[in-house]
């Protein structure tokens, strides 16, 4: 059965990364419910020229994608692809990797395949594999210069049932060494993902925040995200933390005077003559992440306090490793500079205090600095009792602020332009110091 799409169908048209013009055409057709099972063809001319991998001459020009229909399988297999993918440009001779999601609609298995009868590509130049969420789609582009593009017949099946789907796309080839770089995905229950092929289960009725933390090494310059693949009532949330960027957030108002240097641990405490720029630590701390778990009253905002070993071998080869911080690997205390309102605030403004998802508490006090000023400090402390180790994917600490509180956003609770923050070792010896964006 074959569908074709004409220029009555188009809704939009625009120019791709590489300069070459596209159109958008939208088709909707409705047919009698098969009796049995049937193949759903669409197919048309022409793709955009200076395509590369193909087969045999002309082979690239005329596209397919299609669906094999089978009674008693009452959706389809769920393919999120965008038109064209930006894919690595490979060594010479090696393969480079991206990947498509799709799963089955009742969860059965899928396999995935390589379809030259959708886009006559050679033998070699495409490789297709399922992996967790969907399909691991390679390319050996390293012989192409930067830009190429080739387009990509892929068929995803349903093991059990014979259902499929056939779709189509493009990818380009790009030098990607100095785009934004993923450095953790995780979601608001402390689940660590990998940057491809993550599964996370949710329950029905309830809701879950999956945090993807990018970075960018140049400069000056401003990350932004988008998605064509985000589920039915799923929405994307940016976050910036550089201090360049404009989060739309109001600044903290308080009473309290300006606050102590991020690296200047201002308060008499255990760790009076140990404190320690976190830079010259093992420990890092991530910049605020939120808000999650979003509810009528509350909202939970999270620390991740990780150890890096790489950063301490860094720091180790240029000799500004501390001593007393080289083994920490356990995290006894934390301490977060509060305005000095929020302390003395009743009821507090935090709800709930969790480690990795176990229930704490947190100590409000008022403390005075070495310069005489008051300020407020939140302490949440055996955290060593809890979990002796800071586990591979860190501690997660959390807390559900009161949005009704006058402290119920970390920018009202904490006082300054972050979160400054000292995290104590077990035997004190070791408290690194640093200030955690908003």
């Amino acid at each position: 059965m074959l569908f074709r799409t004409d220029v009555s169908a188009v809704v939009g048209n625009g120019v791709d990364s590489s300069g070459a013009r596209y159109t958008t055409a939208r088709s909707t057709h409705t047919i009698s419910l098969p009796a049995t099972a049937m193949e759903i063809i669409v197919s048309d001319c022409c793709r955009v020229g200076g395509l590369v991998g193909a087969s045999s001459l002309g082979s690239l020009e005329f596209f397919r994608f299609s669906t094999m229909y089978v009674p008693g399988v009452l959706a389809s297999i769920s393919t999120q692809a965008p038109a064209v993918v930006v894919i690595n440009k490979a060594a010479p001779g090696a393969y480079e990797y991206t990947f498509v999601p799709s799963i089955s609609s009742h969860g059965d298995d899928i396999s995935c395949a390589i379809n030259t009868a959708l886009a006559g590509t050679a033998p070699g130049e495409l490789t297709a594999e399922a992996v967790p969420g969907g399909c691991r789609i390679g390319w050996r582009n390293g012989g192409y210069p930067v830009r190429s593009k080739i387009p990509v017949g892929l068929r995803i099946s349903e093991n059990s049932t014979g259902h499929y789907n056939d779709i189509t796309f493009l990818m380009i080839s790009a030098d990607t060494s100095g785009a934004p770089v993923v450095k953790a995905v995780t979601t608001d229950n402390g689940q660590q993902l990998p940057q491809t092929g993550g599964t996370v289960n949710v329950k029905a009725g309830t809701e879950v925040q999956v945090t993807f933390q990018v970075s960018d090494a140049d400069a000056g310059a401003t990350i932004d995200a988008s998605s064509t693949t985000l589920p039915p009532g799923a929405k994307l949330t940016k976050v910036y933390t550089s201090s360049t960027v404009t989060t739309g957030r109001k600044p903290a108002k308080s009473a309290s005077p300006p606050p102590p240097h991020s690296f200047n641990w201002p308060f008499h405490t255990d760790c009076d003559v140990n404190h320690h720029n976190i830079e010259t630590t093992p420990i890092r701390v991530s910049s605020l992440l939120g808000p999650f778990n979003e509810t009528e009253k509350t909202a939970s905002y999270c620390l991740l306090i990780s150890t890096n070993a790489t950063a301490a071998a860094e720091a180790a080869a240029n000799g500004t490793l501390s001593e007393e911080c080289a083994d920490m690997k356990a995290v006894r205390r934390v301490d977060i500079v509060v305005a000095a309102e929020c302390a003395k605030q009743t009821p507090k403004a935090s709800r709930s205090v969790t480690i990795n998802g176990l229930p704490t508490t947190a100590g409000f006090s008022i403390t005075v600095a070495q310069n005489g000023a008051a300020f407020g400090l939140m302490s949440v402390r055996r955290i060593n009792q809890l979990i002796p180790k800071v586990p591979a994917r860190g501690l997660y600490l959390c807390m559900a602020l009161d949005k009704d509180s006058s402290c119920g956003t970390p920018e009202s609770l904490c006082y300054g332009s972050g979160c400054t923050f000292q995290v104590l070792s077990p035997d004190f010896k070791c408290c690194p110091t640093g200030e955690a964006p908003y």
